[in-house]
């Protein structure tokens, strides 16, 4: 650490178990013989305190690595007293293990060498070597009801898709060229999928703001949605939900065939309509809270960001019946807006390109479709 010249630095010299403090040696300390003293800085300066090991039996015989691990990595924390990464070797480490309980984790045991209660969360650990020990953490499932899963059904139709007349200069240039596209018929969530859908079908609840199970999902990725949550639910239910295509989700945020051709989903008052980045609010929604769009669908254009089927690419100018993207890419689309969005990406035509399918946000969620 560096000093100004004639700086006054306090020291402390604290012997861990087992051992005495001697005395300071090197030049500018104020009194060598105290544990708590002064160094005077008027050049680069090395002291050094000096241990005797007064403990029963043979002194330590070396300085040894404490490594600490969590059993799954999101199960819980881990503290130790002394907060140290090195000790000599002899040293009683105290350390405690907490479970994630918002996230239904639970503390089962210690596992490694020299630990005195395997079985406490809270113990010690005497260091004999380089030791690792690991925390392991258990979760403990939901056990709630799945519920009815409420889809509104939207008439098949024809429409512009992008950047058309009513969403002015805010446009994006992925959003451009707007071209006609014809649907057929589908069904649509009326909400977001919530956390408790998910935990009925999953067992778990990975969403950052907990508390009302009314809340949209979040934190979960395309692969988590498209190889777990969705078989699971069709093999629950023997239903075929699917996640919506872009243009899917598009028509029915601008209300099918009832549009009012709207910037948002239901209404130019985003107010009205989103829970989105204004008056400081911090996490998501019930879903529902807002009032709903011309089909009577919720939270299209806030609450979370959604994911939908497609691999991201460039619009073209030509007609097409029922796109579906295209065949490969990067990212999959991001749909609607979100809490800490600005209004400008709660647009009915905002689309974003940054969702690779392993990507999990505290803003993305999405929503079920099924055909017809």
């Amino acid at each position: 650490t560096s000093y100004s010249s004639g700086a006054t630095v306090s020291i402390t010299a604290n012997a861990a178990s087992g051992y005495r403090f001697v005395n300071w040696t090197g030049e500018g300390v104020a009194n060598a013989d105290v544990a708590s003293t002064t160094v005077s800085v008027t050049a680069n300066r090395t002291v050094t305190a000096n241990f005797e090991w007064t403990g029963d039996g043979p002194g330590p015989t070396g300085i040894h690595t404490l490594t600490t691990n969590a059993s799954p990595t999101n199960g819980g924390t881990i503290t130790r007293d002394p907060n140290q990464i090195t000790y000599f070797s002899g040293t009683v480490v105290t350390i405690a293990a907490t479970a994630d309980e918002a996230r239904r984790f639970r503390f089962v045991n210690w596992s490694g060498a020299g630990v005195a209660d395997p079985n406490s969360a809270t113990t010690t650990v005497t260091i004999t070597s380089d030791m690792t020990v690991t925390a392991n953490f258990e979760f403990e499932r939901f056990d709630i009801e799945l519920g009815e899963i409420e889809m509104v059904f939207v008439q098949g139709g024809t429409f512009f898709m992008g950047c058309t007349p009513e969403q002015g200069t805010a446009c994006a240039a992925n959003e451009s060229p707007a071209h006609e596209v014809t649907l057929s018929s589908f069904s649509i969530g009326k909400y977001p999928v919530t956390q408790a859908q998910w935990a009925a079908v999953m067992g778990d609840n990975p969403s950052s703001f907990t508390g009302d199970l009314s809340r949209p999902v979040e934190r979960i990725s395309w692969n988590d949605i498209v190889n777990a949550f969705i078989p699971n639910l069709n093999e629950m239910t023997g239903m075929t939900y699917r996640l919506p295509t872009e243009a899917e989700r598009e028509f029915a945020a601008r209300g099918g065939t009832n549009t009012r051709w709207h910037i948002y989903s239901g209404s130019d008052d985003i107010n009205e309509v989103a829970c989105f980045n204004r008056g400081g609010l911090l996490g998501t929604c019930p879903v529902g809270t807002k009032a709903p769009n011309e089909l009577g669908i919720y939270d299209m254009s806030g609450n979370v960001l959604e994911w939908v089927h497609d691999w991201h690419g460039n619009y073209t100018a030509e007609a097409k019946t029922n796109p579906t993207g295209p065949s490969s890419g990067s990212n999959r689309v991001i749909r609607g807006g979100c809490w800490n969005c600005p209004a400008t990406t709660c647009r009915v035509s905002n689309r974003s390109n940054t969702g690779t399918p392993g990507f999990r946000g505290i803003n993305v969620g999405f929503r079920l479709a099924v055909s017809p």
